[in-house]
């Protein structure tokens, strides 16, 4: 279950740099984005799911402001 999470919350996290950075971003170049998984001790899962979840927050903050 842990991996699948880890899984799901890289994808998601990848999909919002994208779409924050843009195809190129005006560079000739894509950087690369690799995410890494560290560990799988419940704090850690804990606390990383809690970031996540504030980057999400932000980013729905973040476009209700523009619009």
């Amino acid at each position: 279950m842990a991996q699948r999470a880890f899984h799901y919350v890289g994808f998601q996290f990848k999909r919002l740099y994208d779409s924050l950075v843009g195809p190129f971003g005006g560079r000739s170049f894509r950087p690369k984005l690799f995410v890494s998984q560290v560990s799988l001790e419940s704090d850690t899962v804990d606390n990383a799911l809690r970031y996540a979840r504030e980057i999400l927050k932000w980013h729905v903050e973040e476009t209700s402001m523009f619009q």
